[in-house]
């Protein structure tokens, strides 16, 4: 039927049935994936879901939990190629656009919160995404001095600075804004530029940053 009809031809639960390989007793691998879906209403709460959770559904046992789990990183991956890397970003729209393309799939459903740094080159061109810390489900610690010392290394020119709310709520909290603050006077003494800091949170739409408001200048 794939074949036939093409991929963006079969509905979401043949597609999964695939993917799941097979049914269990009394169950068509495509009822197994209704079941799923009936369950989990969308792929993106369907992501949340543990892989321990996943292994406790009947049917759904290590491997197919963890073909599940690989199939919705794949995705998110095939979005992350897709950020627009060859732009420069100057800009905060510039910079929430690529947040959201690059980090977005990635940060929005995130349990911890997790800071990243994007390193930029002269044209202000994205050259290396590191992911600095990981921290809790409201708080990750991040040392000013390290962000520099990556630029550095990288020979990066600029760098734009990217955590996620677990809270789903993006506003920056009191800590936010000193980190902020910290790591633009830090890397301001060692020739580096700190384009922005963007915080993801639940929606497409809920980001914010940190130059659009002036907490970056």
């Amino acid at each position: 039927m794939l074949e036939q009809a093409g991929a963006e031809g079969l509905p979401l639960s043949k597609l999964l049935a695939i993917l799941l390989g097979g049914g269990c007793a009394g169950q068509s691998a495509e009822g197994l994936a209704q079941t799923l879906m009936a369950r989990y209403g969308t792929l993106r709460a369907l992501d949340r879901a543990s892989f321990a959770e996943l292994r406790s559904l009947r049917g759904i046992g290590r491997a197919r939990a963890a073909q599940l789990k690989a199939a919705v990183e794949v995705g998110k991956r095939l979005l992350r190629e897709s950020a627009p890397a060859e732009r420069s970003i100057t800009q905060a729209s510039h910079a929430v656009r690529y947040v959201s393309a690059y980090y977005g799939a990635h940060l929005r459903d995130a349990q911890r919160e997790h800071f990243c740094v994007v390193l930029l080159n002269r044209r202000n061109r994205p050259m290396r995404n590191v992911e600095l810390t990981r921290g809790t489900v409201s708080a990750s610690v991040v040392d000013a001095k390290e962000v520099a010392r990556e630029g550095i290394v990288a020979g990066a020119s600029a760098v734009l600075l990217v955590h996620n709310h677990p809270s789903g709520d993006p506003e920056p909290s009191p800590e936010d804004i000193r980190i902020t603050a910290e790591v633009e006077t830090v890397c301001r003494t060692v020739g580096l530029e700190l384009l922005d800091h963007v915080i993801v949170g639940r929606n497409l739409d809920a980001l914010f940053s940190f130059r659009d408001v002036g907490l970056v200048k």
